[in-house]
């Protein structure tokens, strides 16, 4: 048992994820100071109202000294993202972020919970050796213990267990009355729209579909509490839990929840794992477009580009069978992170015999060759588009009456705020030219 367990904590892998659960981490440390810097700007120093400290016992600070911590919060924030002085980022963070949970009763959840967990977590990791400033600095490879990969996953478990379990032995929520309720939010929106369709309405007075819904998103945390640990369901389970956190996250802005347990999928995929072979042919524009991107998307290093001479895209899957055209580039966008919530599901239709090919080989019985996809990197191009079309949605959330009006536009700045972030990261820290 002892030997077992020095095995589990001297085991090494890739750590890649975990410096994206770091990126993630961080962002959400800055967007819970930022809310509570609003909070100030709109109503002033919190003890000049009505709050309830935990002990009588606990430090109260000045309100020069309120802004401080939320200050050090917003920095450690920043610099846990960039991966600077990371550990001491991480080690800061967390004294101001419990710090300040302890001074109202009344701001305590269990999403800060769940960050301050990942801020304690993330601080005796490794995190910073991978995706940072400091990894640069000290040209340190992306490799070091993983046992912070389980401790993570196994609290976003128990997270999913807790959720389950109480939804289940609460009557309200088992007899569907708490969506049913909620629906109402939803009509105030739709009525602030000038047409409403007609498959909506119904929807929204149908009991029988909210009883339907309920049924479903209970059976979600049960299969979520499971499913990404089992190696045969857990593409399908990361698949369902992004749909499953972007219906929570439009519908109650939950933040914290979202995006941490979102995070903690980048634990749950195996890095390094080059099975899929992609074929493209170097003398096609067409075929060079699609090996480009797939190259600078693939953070993970899940798949692996060669040459050949047909016409046609092609690529090895993981169970042996050979695909060509789109369902070889759907294929190849399932291994990817930006494009996998379209592309996994359009995959399935090689079930169904679509786009399988018999294995392939040229006229001297090859497959295909390995060499460096060449090409000067256009980083600096991708983030002017996405900085431009960032600001371009920004603009129109507050500008657009209907939108300005039934959103909150708050809510759905944040998604394309944490793409940007892992956007940046993919200019910033570009993949090699080839993996061979």
């Amino acid at each position: 048992m002892w030997n077992r367990w020095r095995q589990w904590t001297e085991a090494e892998g890739p750590l890649v994820g975990l410096a994206f659960f770091r990126i993630v981490l961080g962002f959400m440390l800055w967007r819970h100071a930022w809310a509570f810097v609003r909070k100030y700007a709109d109503d002033g120093f919190y003890r000049a109202k009505f709050y309830v400290p935990y002990w009588d016992w606990y430090p109260l600070p000045s309100e020069t000294a309120y802004l401080l911590v939320v200050a050090l919060m917003m920095i450690a924030g920043f610099l846990i993202i960039i991966g600077y002085r990371t550990r001491w980022a991480l080690v800061i963070a967390l004294a101001a972020a419990g710090f300040h949970l302890f001074l109202n009763q009344y701001w305590y959840s269990n999403n800060r919970y769940f960050m301050l967990l990942s801020l304690l977590l993330l601080s005796v990791s490794p995190c910073g050796r991978e995706l940072s400033l400091d990894a640069a600095k000290q040209k340190q490879k992306g490799w070091g213990p993983i046992w912070t990969f389980t401790l993570i996953r196994l609290q976003m478990t128990l997270i999913y267990l807790a959720s389950a379990t109480s939804k289940i032995l609460d009557a309200d929520w088992r007899s569907g009355r708490v969506l049913w309720d909620r629906r109402l939010d939803v009509a105030e929106w739709l009525s602030q729209m000038d047409r409403v369709p007609d498959i909506l309405t119904a929807l929204l007075s149908n009991r029988t579909f909210f009883n339907t819904l309920t049924a479903l998103v209970l059976g979600t945390e049960c299969f979520l509490t499971i499913g990404l640990w089992l190696p045969w369901t857990r593409r399908f389970a990361i698949w369902v839990g992004l749909i499953f956190h972007g219906y929570i996250e439009v519908g109650d802005r939950v933040l914290a929840f979202s995006y941490l347990s979102l995070g903690t999928y980048f634990l749950v995929i195996s890095p390094h794992q080059q099975k899929r072979i992609f074929y493209y042919n170097p003398q096609d524009a067409h075929h060079r477009f699609w090996a480009r991107w797939t190259q600078r998307l693939d953070w993970f290093d899940k798949i692996k580009l060669a040459t050949h001479d047909s016409p046609t895209l092609r690529i090895q899957d993981t169970d042996g069978g050979w695909y060509q055209g789109w369902m070889a580039v759907c294929i190849a966008g399932a291994a990817l992170i930006l494009p996998y919530l379209i592309a996994y599901p359009i995959t399935w239709l090689r079930f169904l015999g679509v786009g399988r090919v018999e294995p392939w080989t040229d006229s001297q019985g090859k497959t295909g060759g390995f060499q460096p996809l060449m090409g000067h990197s256009r980083a600096r191009l991708v983030l002017i588009i996405l900085l431009c079309g960032y600001v371009g949605f920004l603009w129109i959330i507050t500008t657009v009456p209907s939108l300005h009006m039934g959103f909150d536009a708050a809510k759905f700045v944040d998604i394309p705020v944490m793409f940007l972030i892992f956007a940046l990261t993919m200019a910033a820290c570009p993949k090699p030219a080839m993996r061979i």
